[in-house]
């Protein structure tokens, strides 16, 4: 029943601090905060040769979030893989692949961009090929060389498909098997095949390059590069 009277809120005892009284003076944040400080304990932690202050259950934090976590205050969660353990991480790899016709290793779980695979391993994020390579043939994972698909497919991870390249020998892997995106099909490209025609075709009955560049919007000595069959070589 409302008899007019307001209840004042108590505040917590903080300078400052504006949130409403939790326990012992202190908001639920201060209080946590002199909690962990052992500001109400003058005891210390159970555990052998640890002097925090005594937080829950005769631990202190640490200690009781490691008993509540993992029924022992002693036991800490190891990554779930490691490098420093091989055999393990070969055994999940394997675990996470599907073979197709082809032989290939497509890795089952989360792709990155361009479809390689991503694995965290350590809290570190990789590709699963340089994993795969890394794991099967001694490849370092700090190197900055690249490794390379036989097979052409980015998901595959079977160490037979992988080999150490540069990221040039991948370029010219990957233009030697008509993979590069040429001419019009480039996302860069300002002309297409049938411009290009057109440029030598009207250099070579008599207008001269600027004309043509600015015909085309483009720069003189990109219709130099194409009337010369340095770029764009595939066009007639």
């Amino acid at each position: 029943m409302d008899d007019g009277r307001t209840v004042q809120r108590q505040k917590c005892c903080v300078e400052g601090c504006e949130k409403s009284f939790f326990c012992r003076g202190f908001c639920r944040k201060h209080y946590h905060s002199e909690r962990l400080r052992g500001r109400f304990s003058t005891e210390t932690c159970t555990c052998p040769n640890c002097t925090r202050p005594l937080y829950a259950k005769g631990y202190c934090a640490q200690h009781y979030h490691r008993w509540k976590k993992h029924g022992d205050p002693h036991t800490t969660k190891k990554p779930r893989y490691s490098l420093s353990r091989p055999e393990e991480l070969k055994e999940a790899l394997l675990s996470r692949r599907k073979i197709d016709a082809n032989g290939c290793w497509l890795w089952t779980m989360k792709r990155a961009a361009y479809g390689y695979g991503q694995w965290v391993v350590g809290q570190t994020d990789y590709h699963v090929h340089r994993l795969s390579a890394h794991l099967y043939h001694g490849f370092d994972l700090a190197s900055s060389l690249t490794i390379c698909h036989s097979c052409d497919n980015p998901p595959c991870c079977n160490p037979q498909h992988l080999f150490v390249g540069t990221s040039l020998d991948n370029s010219q892997d990957m233009v030697r098997k008509g993979r590069s995106a040429k001419g019009e099909h480039n996302a860069q490209s300002k002309l297409t095949d049938a411009e290009v025609h057109a440029i030598r075709k009207r250099y070579a009955g008599g207008e001269t390059q600027k004309t043509l560049a600015n015909a085309y919007d483009v720069h003189q000595t990109l219709v130099s590069l194409i009337v010369r069959r340095i770029l764009w070589k595939h066009v007639e």
